[in-house]
């Protein structure tokens, strides 16, 4: 086994409100978020599924805002390969069959914004990925959502932590305030 760089993650509060684990730029972050909305008169509408023939209806929403980051940055998208394309809709398939997949999704006047794909795991909640469209960046709809998440994680029932579960760029995450340690196990 070979230690790895730890996985940040966001222990539920023992007290008060889970926004109270957020810096200052972050709050200020989801205010201006809120008022950009308001002021634009767009309609923000959160929701969350397990069942799997909610998560085929979405599927196609939820490839097109996976690929249009990489697109708007000129990047290379892993769905761009078949085994890529193959590898992500039977992990969401998979998961969502054994009732282990959570889709959060913020629509803005009915169109995908942001989506985040969690599972829950004993005592942890786990964030597998998440995306926005960038049409809405504005509105830093990533952000909004995955503050849905995360709050609505760390207020369910025997949830004791949000685990980002990555290493890359802690940095830009919501909130930590713990990690956790990683490990690999590798053939010789």
């Amino acid at each position: 086994m070979h230690a790895l760089d730890p996985v940040p993650v966001v222990r539920r509060p023992t007290a008060g409100d889970p926004v109270e684990l957020l810096s200052h730029g972050t709050r200020k972050t989801l205010r201006k978020s809120r008022n950009r909305l308001a002021t634009d008169g767009l309609e923000a509408r959160v929701g969350f599924t397990s069942d799997p023939a909610d998560l085929e209806a979405l599927l196609p929403h939820l490839e097109t805002t996976y690929r249009d980051r990489d697109v708007a940055h000129g990047l290379p998208c892993a769905l761009d390969t078949p085994a890529g394309r193959a590898g992500w809709l039977a992990r969401a398939r998979e998961l969502s069959a054994a009732g282990a997949l959570e889709v959060a999704t913020l629509h803005l006047d009915g169109e995908l914004a942001a989506y985040v794909l969690g599972v829950r795991d004993g005592d942890g909640y786990g964030v597998l990925e998440g995306r926005f469209s960038t049409r809405f960046a504005r509105y830093a709809p990533g952000r909004l959502l995955e503050f849905g998440v995360l709050d609505r994680a760390l207020r369910a029932e025997g949830v004791r932590f949000l685990d980002w579960m990555t290493g890359v760029a802690p940095e830009t995450l919501l909130a930590a305030d713990a990690s956790r340690a990683r490990v690999a196990v590798r053939l010789p």
